[in-house]
């Protein structure tokens, strides 16, 4: 750890943490069998020194807005089908993130989590009803009963 790291313990710890998720879900999720991994860990965390501004404001905005998993602070690929490379990160928020999967359902730009969450249920609401037959724009749009 160098002099300047010691004096950001914060941006460090966040750079490791987001270092160790990548590759503990690389290494125990299958989607990620064909993605490299070209960042070391030093790497992360001087990545995350220089975006520090950035990560800092989108963190902000989720703490201020209840801590709601959609806007909580990620790292994406630019490239959806490139690697994790330095260039090819950035810093948004989950949900914006979570549009961006190849297995996404979507319905007039929204996706079935979001639109689950929009009808008052859990965030697999709408891929259940789709599994059950419903069609998809009845799945995005009938709000859940209440009993």
């Amino acid at each position: 750890m160098t002099e300047k790291d010691k004096q950001n313990p914060r941006p460090v710890r966040v750079g490791y943490l987001t270092y160790w998720r990548l590759v503990h879900r690389m290494k125990h999720n299958p989607i990620y069998k064909d993605v490299k991994l070209t960042i070391s860990r030093q790497e992360m965390i001087e990545f995350v020194l220089k975006n520090w501004k950035h990560y800092l404001s989108i963190h902000t905005y989720w703490v201020q807005n209840g801590c709601t998993w959609h806007l909580t602070p990620s790292i994406d690929r630019i490239d959806t089908y490139g690697h994790y490379s330095l260039d090819n990160i950035q810093f948004i928020p989950l949900g914006e993130n979570s549009k961006k999967r190849k297995t996404n359902i979507l319905y007039k730009g929204e996706t079935a989590t979001e639109a689950s969450h929009r009808l008052g249920g859990s965030r697999h609401l709408v891929k259940t009803r789709i599994r059950q037959g419903w069609t998809k724009k009845r799945s995005f749009t009938q709000p859940l009963i209440n009993q």
